[in-house]
């Protein structure tokens, strides 16, 4: 029976033109969404092969200055000097790329991938984040992810909302259920047809992104596939919800109503109930408290040399021995930058744990969200998630405090900075995470085992209603 259900669903498909107009729509809008995201990819891309590049030029031009320089005298050459020795290498860190964040591209968009890795400046005054990054916050940019869990539903619930009432409306019900043992069984079956019809936008937008995504640098087949998996789990739900409306057995208008009405609770009213709340109950660090930074850092700069001295020799006290020889300009500088890069961790932790904490209770709620727990997955596969973002920008600080550690404990400590010192410079090391999503998919696995359940419980009812 599901042969013949498909092949007359098949062919009602091919004489509707509007369909095939649809079909066609919708296939153009995903590869256009593809397209956009494999342009930010290449963007992105091209922004940090270009900074590794210089980087690298510069490392290696200051290897053969140190290994060329005279460290005889008792004199220090100006490359040796923390802040020229910093200034020449023009350090940059660069966060991990993942290709599929050509699907997902989370907030790849608004934070730059390059953060400056200069021990002088901070994470608040990136030289490297982009202009337009306000206008893409509020403008947005179309992903597979985006096509997915916002238009896919839409394309399904156009051609399955009438299923069952247009057969009623046309007269042929009396003639299928002859010729069928059971109309809710054919019932479902063309549903299922349709979901399948519903299914070609995503198949072939699917196949393109396998094709474009396997030749590129970091290609994983296995996050590839997980990341699928959620899409294919994310088109059950809505066919889950479209299986239990129909069975309810509503006119065509009570069906349209009732499938985009929860189209609109899921997806638009209580995600931005949820997102005002939390804008309520966690607010972003605002400028004064950057601000306040700020004034930190210059009285920082402005403090006695006395102060320096009895802050950097409680630290170092091994330094008081031989202070008088001392660099007078070294010990304020280091002082300064070790109280500022303390603050600016103490800062950058307040903002992160404060998003942890948002974190957390977006994730209670997604039994009542389960589309932020799809979108939450989506970007967590394709390494493009806030939480990763902060891992990143925390690394960055410690990698930062470590090099100054380095740099100046070396000057004031030796002699020299010597080319072996030069040689074992810190190396940022790109922290690994891993990749947990199932929990957040738990409540949308919930909802689809309790719809299937209610929709069979439905279906007894009814045939006990009959006999």
């Amino acid at each position: 029976m599901l042969k013949t259900i498909y092949f007359y669903e098949w062919k009602q498909m091919i004489r509707s033109k509007g369909l095939i107009i649809a079909l066609l729509v919708f296939t153009g809008i995903g590869i256009f969404c593809l397209e956009q995201g494999n342009t930010i990819y290449k963007y992105q891309i091209t922004s940090l092969d270009s900074a590794i590049i210089k980087k690298n030029r510069n490392y290696h031009s200051l290897k053969a200055t140190f290994d060329t320089l005279d460290q005889s005298n008792t004199k220090k050459s100006s490359i040796e000097e923390p802040f020229f020795l910093e200034w020449k290498l023009q350090d940059v860190v660069v966060n991990k790329i993942s290709p599929l964040c050509i699907l997902s591209i989370g907030q790849s968009d608004i934070y730059t991938p390059v953060i400056s890795g200069h021990f002088y400046t901070n994470i608040f005054k990136n030289n490297y984040t982009e202009f337009k990054n306000p206008e893409q916050l509020f403008a947005g940019n179309l992903d597979l992810a985006f096509f997915i869990v916002y238009l896919f539903p839409l394309l399904l619930l156009a051609i399955t909302y009438n299923v069952q009432s247009s057969d009623k409306e046309k007269g042929i019900t009396p003639l299928l259920n002859i010729q069928a043992n059971s109309l809710k069984k054919v019932l479902w079956y063309r549903i299922l047809v349709r979901w399948l019809i519903s299914l070609i936008p995503i198949l072939i937008t699917g196949i393109i992104s396998l094709f474009l995504l396997s030749s590129l640098n970091g290609f994983s087949i296995k996050d590839f596939l997980q990341w699928w998996f959620i899409a294919f789990l994310y088109t059950i739900f809505w066919l889950i919800i479209v299986l239990f409306i129909q069975g309810l057995q509503f006119n065509s208008l009570i069906n349209a109503i009732s499938l985009a009405g929860l189209w609109i609770l899921w997806l638009v009213a209580i995600p931005g109930l949820l997102n005002t709340w939390f804008n309520y109950q966690y607010p972003a660090v605002n400028t004064t408290e950057i601000t306040a930074f700020r004034d930190f850092t210059s009285k920082a700069w402005e403090k006695s040399k006395e102060e320096h001295s009895k802050y950097l020799f409680a630290i170092y006290p091994e330094l008081l021995k031989d202070s008088s020889k001392l660099d007078t300009n070294n010990i304020k500088s280091y002082s300064s930058l070790i109280q500022i890069i303390n603050k600016e961790k103490e800062l950058q932790n307040t903002i992160a744990n404060n998003s942890k904490s948002q974190m957390i209770s977006e994730e209670k709620c997604f039994w009542i969200n389960p589309i932020g727990g799809v979108m939450r997955s989506f970007t967590t596969i394709s390494n493009t998630s806030l939480e990763q973002q902060l891992q990143f920008e925390l690394s960055t600080i410690n990698y930062r405090q470590n090099k100054l550690k380095y740099i100046f404990e070396n000057n004031l400590l030796k002699p020299h900075f010597t080319k072996s010192d030069f040689a074992n410079l810190p190396k940022y090391n790109i922290a690994k995470t891993e990749i947990r999503f199932a929990k957040y998919l738990i409540p949308i696995f919930f909802i689809i085992v309790l719809l299937t359940v209610l929709t069979f419980l439905n279906l007894k009812s009814r045939k006990n209603k009959k006999e």
